[in-house]
């Protein structure tokens, strides 16, 4: 039995745009990963300038603010910079560390340091002037 060529080069020309959809889906796929990859760089970028101000201390901006954040995280100004930008704040002021005591353990006759972890808290703010005000 022949093959009909007018099947034949319609066959063709489906396999063709099936390969051509499959090429846009797949290109399409590769930016939503990549725009995702930069968004988070980017995130990361800002979550690291936003400012920490003692208690005590603030911004010479107006701010309002978005709510407190806490840890007791042994990097406590990097994760209060994390809290706060998952906020969307640009700063953050009343920082406070409270004050740690170092304690010892005798296991055996041996000492041994133990670990405290000590909280820290502050508020997040956002600024109220400039171009990302409000963000």
């Amino acid at each position: 039995m022949r093959a009909n060529p007018k099947a034949l080069s319609l066959s063709l020309f489906g396999r063709a745009i099936t390969a051509l959809l499959a090429l846009g889906v797949a290109v399409v796929a590769l930016g939503c990963v990549t725009h995702g990859v930069k968004d988070e760089q980017l995130d990361r970028r800002r979550c690291g300038l936003i400012e920490v101000f003692p208690a005590g201390v603030g911004p010479s901006r107006p701010y309002r603010v978005l709510g407190p954040v806490s840890t007791d995280d042994n990097n406590p100004e990097q994760a209060l910079r994390e809290s706060a930008c998952r906020l969307g704040a640009d700063a953050i002021v009343d920082f406070r560390r409270e004050v740690g005591v170092s304690q010892a353990q005798s296991v055996g006759g041996t000492s041994s340091a133990i670990e405290s972890r000590v909280p820290s808290s502050g508020t997040a703010v956002a600024y109220t002037d400039g171009p990302d005000a409000g963000s």
